[in-house]
């Protein structure tokens, strides 16, 4: 297992664009099978959150394959590199923005829906790759170098807390 210091701020914020790319390509790879095929289940069959999981997938699979064509796009044609990074880092801080509020919307909530289940650190991992692809690609050029590592670890803070504040919801 790679030690923690090989994940800080310092060391994500040197990685090539390539492995950026990649990783959005993968990520949002993963999104479109995982919500596609919900979608398809759900329109095959009836289920109790079948209009739950449509209303998420209109957003999430063109969203998705939005991101592999634009990785595939920048692989192909290294000349945009740049400009797909910034859109796919603006996609990517919208959907960190989604996922916090749906947490604090939970917290907020009464009582949490029927069949929930909660993945302790996934909302912290998502929101801190976002801050880094956000920051190595739109808002770490204007920063000084030491204000420019605080946007990964502040994101990943506040993303930590409202985690564990669902994870013990979830567990009353």
């Amino acid at each position: 297992m790679a030690p923690l210091s090989h994940f800080s701020p310092r060391k994500l914020l040197l990685w090539p664009s390539s492995r950026f790319l990649a990783i959005n390509g993968v990520l949002a790879a993963f999104v479109l099978v995982a919500h596609g095929g919900a979608l398809l289940v759900s329109a095959q069959q009836a289920h109790p959150d079948a209009e739950e999981i449509r209303r998420l997938a209109q957003l999430s699979v063109p969203l998705s394959a939005l991101v592999i064509s634009g990785s595939l796009l920048a692989w192909l044609r290294p000349s945009v590199k740049a400009i797909v990074l910034r859109v796919q880092a603006i996609a990517g801080l919208l959907l960190a923005l989604y996922l916090a509020l749906w947490a604090v919307q939970l917290l907020l909530g009464s009582e949490l829906p029927p069949h929930f289940v909660w993945t302790p650190g996934f909302l912290t991992a998502i929101v801190y790759y976002v801050a880094v692809l956000f920051t190595a690609h739109l808002a770490g050029a204007r920063l000084p170098d030491d204000r420019r590592y605080l946007i990964p670890g502040l994101a990943a803070l506040v993303a930590a807390a409202l985690d564990v504040s669902v994870l013990i919801k979830a567990l009353q």
